[in-house]
């Protein structure tokens, strides 16, 4: 039984994840509340994604399907949105939730607005029954201006995945939307987005302890690719004018708290 009461949702979003959503979906049921949500938005899944979804028959699991395929950052921004609980957790579809998540991050969340977990990585499931003392990515703030500076730069943004991350849903008005470039697409992937806001707004704690097996293979969304030099530009001027937004943004709040 979980320990901390404060409720909270864990908004996902699926893509054809029928392979491994159940065990995914079976890691996170046990560490709720029935006031708790689960807030699901299929983005146009062809397999049987929503079936096993539908299965659980639990109410606490609320699912959207979106009428067209939107990509996942736009279908991590919907699940958001839609969220009403104290406190966001994200989940992607094929990890493995460690059994004290919710607890070790739920403590940690009374004193710090985003935290982020460390990560076990994996390949199948045996390897997190016979490997338990794997190598732990994760890290503990450093000072403001240092991670202002790695943010932009990029270094250890992939240390950061939304996938591992929590945050109080005061942060929504902030957060959301996500930023938008001239085409219409959004200027980052969401976990970054957020990490952005948590380093500018200097409230955020990078915690070692391990609060998921996050699952490789070939299908990752967040696999890493080459990139040429034009790409790699364009998008640290992107996350310059992420933080120019996330300012903007921060004093429009502050006015309207002031009225």
């Amino acid at each position: 039984m979980r320990k901390i009461k404060n409720n909270i949702s864990v908004c996902m979003a699926v893509y054809n994840g029928e392979k491994f959503l159940r065990e995914q979906i079976d890691s996170i049921l046990p560490q709720l509340l029935q006031e708790d949500e689960i807030i699901i938005v299929d983005d146009c899944s062809t397999d049987k994604s929503i079936s096993i979804i539908n299965s659980y028959n639990d109410r606490r699991i609320r699912l959207y399907k979106n009428e067209h395929n939107l990509g996942y950052v736009k279908s991590f921004e919907k699940t958001i949105s839609l969220s009403n609980k104290e406190y966001v957790f994200l989940a992607d579809q094929d990890d493995i939730w460690c059994n004290n998540r919710v607890d070790l991050m739920l403590k940690l969340l009374n004193k710090y607005k985003v935290v982020v977990g460390g990560t076990v990585y994996f390949r199948n499931k045996l390897e997190i029954e016979n490997t338990p003392n794997q190598v732990i990515s994760g890290y503990i703030r450093r000072s403001y201006i240092s991670e202002l500076i790695k943010t932009v730069v990029g270094i250890g943004c992939y240390d950061k995945p939304g996938c591992a991350t929590a945050f109080n849903s005061s942060l929504k008005k902030i957060i959301l939307p996500f930023p938008l470039n001239v085409t219409y697409k959004n200027m980052c992937a969401h976990d970054l987005w957020i990490s952005i806001c948590a380093s500018v707004l200097n409230c955020d704690f990078y915690c070692k302890k391990p609060v998921q097996y996050h699952r490789l293979h070939s299908n990752n969304s967040s696999l890493s690719k080459t990139r040429n030099i034009f790409v790699l530009i364009i998008d640290r001027l992107n996350r310059i004018i992420c933080m120019l937004i996330l300012f903007f943004r921060y004093v429009e709040a502050r006015k309207q708290r002031q009225k």
